[in-house]
């Protein structure tokens, strides 16, 4: 038996020893220059995935120096977690990522970019949370879960 479901969220990083990071939109981790990360062997799926030069990069609206592939990624890494972690008005984030890059966890990136998108449910009705991907796996919480005697 194969089971398979959607995440509940999720973010794209690359790992910090990566010597091209500069060269990927900051948030769906695209080559932004053109190039293949495999070479000329490269499948045309990812070929295709490619953004090619002369199709315009999307810059952070702040000048932090974070690059997109399309208007659409800058938008979702906007409202997903960039708004509030970018580095040119968060001074708190930089020591952070600082941090971050010198335990070589990346994981802690992906769980900041996690914890910033819960921010749009603070203020949210019930029809807003139903609405988020989380809710299937929801609960009341435990202690009204049980049955009294």
């Amino acid at each position: 038996i194969l089971l398979e479901e959607d995440p509940v969220c999720g973010t794209a990083v690359l790992m910090f020893d990566e010597p091209r990071a500069a060269k990927h939109c900051a948030h769906c981790t695209v080559r932004l220059d053109g190039q293949d990360s495999n070479g000329p062997e490269a499948s045309a799926t990812a070929t295709a995935a490619t953004v090619h030069k002369d199709e315009g990069l999307h810059w952070c609206p702040r000048a932090c120096g974070a690059a997109y592939c399309s208007g659409a990624c800058l938008d979702d890494a906007w409202w997903a977690h960039h708004e509030a972690l970018c580095p040119a008005t968060n001074k708190a984030w930089v020591a952070f990522e600082d941090h971050a890059r010198q335990c070589a966890n990346e994981y802690y990136i992906l769980a900041a970019r996690a914890l910033a998108s819960l921010r749009h449910i603070a203020g949210a009705g019930v029809a807003e949370m139903e609405a988020q991907p989380w809710k299937e796996y929801a609960a009341r919480p435990w202690w009204e879960t049980l049955r009294r005697l």
